[in-house]
């Protein structure tokens, strides 16, 4: 079993999570992990526009929860609805990509009360979220940043050496009907990955210009492939 880029900068991020957590002295380091858990992407830009939506949405998680404690208090039930009118305002305003985080924000706020110190513990959890977030986008960025543009020329070539097989093997008719529906199904599940690792590597941002301008020039080529 290999264990992917992704997987690793995941353990690593968590790790970076808690340290700044303990670091900074939050009261619940391992919301600042469970936060970062929830924000490694598979690609740099991915990550940007997921934690610019994260802050978003969970400004406004921890807004619904300081308010909805103060007028109807911290019950099971109060806890549920004001979830339960998260889900419908991100929804609505198209940041369901985050509702998962955004409901932890919700909830660990709501289990402080309202108490005397009830500001300081919300803003103590809110701050362990955003440390998670920012510490996987940091992790993100600087171990092993994806390359995308080498995976989909690797990925390229095995599809197509796939492919070639297939239809030798299915001309010379050397497959049974119910292997070469398998085959099929692999072919087109491998063109299914082919198809995201491109819209990954065409939505990644270059700040050069030389660099944007031969990456233009190269998505032309691969999309035709």
């Amino acid at each position: 079993m290999t264990i992917g880029a992704r997987v690793l900068k995941t353990g690593i991020a968590v790790a970076v999570a808690l340290w700044a957590g303990l670091l900074i002295g939050f009261g619940s380091p391992i919301i600042a992990a469970i936060a970062a858990i929830m924000t490694v992407q598979p690609s740099i830009y991915q990550s940007w526009k997921l934690i610019l939506l994260q802050i978003q949405s969970n400004l406004l998680g921890a807004l619904f929860a300081i308010g909805a404690v103060w007028i109807v208090g911290d019950s099971p039930i109060a806890v549920a609805l004001t979830c339960i009118a998260v889900i419908l305002v991100c929804l609505k305003i198209g940041t369901e990509e985050t509702v998962m985080l955004t409901l932890v924000t919700v909830v660990v706020i709501m289990e402080a009360g309202g108490g005397d110190n009830g500001w300081l513990v919300a803003a103590d959890r809110l701050g362990a979220i955003m440390t998670g977030i920012v510490a996987a986008f940091a992790v993100n960025i600087t171990i092993a940043p994806p390359r995308h543009m080498e995976r989909f020329v690797n990925q390229v070539q095995e599809v197509q050496t796939f492919m070639s097989r297939l239809l030798r093997t299915t001309v010379s008719n050397e497959l049974r009907e119910k292997v070469f529906r398998a085959e099929q199904e692999t072919l087109r599940t491998r063109i299914r990955g082919l198809e995201k690792s491109y819209k990954l590597l065409a939505e990644e941002r270059l700040w050069r210009r030389s660099a944007r301008l031969k990456r233009a020039r190269l998505l032309v080529v691969y999309k035709a492939m």
